[in-house]
């Protein structure tokens, strides 16, 4: 009996023994487990957040290179629009002179008679034929001038509405970037009243 005793107290004790082991296990098992999820949670918020900075540098980056894309643009298009105003200016002397020029072979032609009237008559034919060529890219001169400069104006609109979104909504780095572009302006619309 006393051997049923000590077995069972020897069973007993290893139970304990192998529960207390196994109690050790699990909690080890817990504070492994806490530390790792802990640990994999800082990862993973450290990889979206450093994902996130990337993607919002990246989009940062694009704003920036769209925005000077757009403002090159808006350049060649003033280009062409100062062009076509030019070319108007020029056309418009060109119908003045044609106009002088009628005036002209129209008293010549009221001196002459005959061939040489005839003459003249041709000449002031062709003038009045280019007087209205001329008069005709007038009107096209004008239509275009006027579309560049509508065209324009919607593209600044937008440029500038594209820079105060990067200033506003890119961060510190949008802040920057627009405080160095109104330098730049500032800087560059002093030159233009120096000269």
């Amino acid at each position: 009996m006393l051997n049923v005793i000590l077995g069972g107290a020897v069973v007993w004790g290893l139970y304990k023994a192998l529960s207390s082991e196994r109690q050790t296990q699990h909690d080890r098992y817990q504070r492994k487990y806490r530390q790792v999820r802990r640990e994999s949670e800082q990862h993973r918020r450290a990889i979206a957040e450093r994902i996130q900075k990337n993607q919002a540098y990246a989009d940062y980056r694009q704003a920036v290179a769209e925005h000077h894309a757009a403002a090159e643009t808006g350049r060649q298009m003033y280009e062409l629009y100062d062009c076509a105003k030019q070319t108007l200016g020029a056309l418009i002397e060109h119908v003045d002179l044609r106009q002088q020029k009628i005036a002209e072979l129209k008293q010549q032609r009221k001196a002459l008679t005959g061939e040489a009237r005839e003459q003249v008559h041709q000449m002031l034919e062709q003038q009045y034929q280019l007087s209205a060529q001329i008069r005709t890219a007038i009107v096209q001169y004008k239509t275009e001038k006027n579309q560049h400069w509508q065209e324009l104006q919607q593209l600044n609109s937008e440029t500038r509405r594209l820079k105060l979104y990067i200033r506003d909504q890119m961060g510190q780095p949008g802040r920057e970037w627009f405080a160095r572009s109104e330098m730049r302006r500032v800087i560059k619309s002093q030159a233009c009243e120096i000269m």
